[in-house]
Formats: structure tokens, C-alpha cells, sequence
């Protein structure tokens, strides 16, 4: 269960979000966040390492790179 977040929480779940979408090179040039910071992130808000191990796959990340993602 995802907690109440805060507006600038809020801003960082929709760029986390975007993230795990992005290949490495795409989220490298935003600059922002990687794929680790966004798995974290994420899981600090509620989410589960299964929800997010769904998310990478049908984003199209391979099992190597989820399985470092998630580390």
C-alpha cells in the first residue's frame, strides 16, 4: 500500500515512474534519476520488489539489468 505523499514526493513518483521506462542511456541524458535511485525511491513509498520486477519487464528491461536495478 502506497503512503499519502507529499507534493514534492509527488513530482519524484511521476519522474520515478518515467524512469523505469527509460533505457540507461535514455535516463542518463534526463540527468535526474537512474534505475536504482527510481527502485528505491519507489519502495520507499510502498511499492513491492514484485511490482517493480513487473514494471521492468514489460518496459522491456532484461533479467540482468532488473536484477541489478534492484540491488
Amino acid at each position: 500500500m502506497q503512503r499519502s505523499l507529499t507534493v514534492p514526493e509527488q513530482h519524484q513518483h511521476k519522474i520515478a515512474l518515467s524512469t523505469l521506462k527509460m533505457s540507461g542511456v535514455g535516463a542518463s541524458i534526463m540527468g535526474s534519476m537512474d534505475h536504482r535511485q527510481a527502485v528505491q525511491f519507489l519502495r520507499g513509498v510502498g511499492y513491492h520488489d514484485d511490482d517493480l520486477t513487473s514494471r521492468l519487464r514489460i518496459y522491456g528491461h532484461d533479467t540482468e539489468a532488473i536484477l541489478k536495478f534492484m540491488s
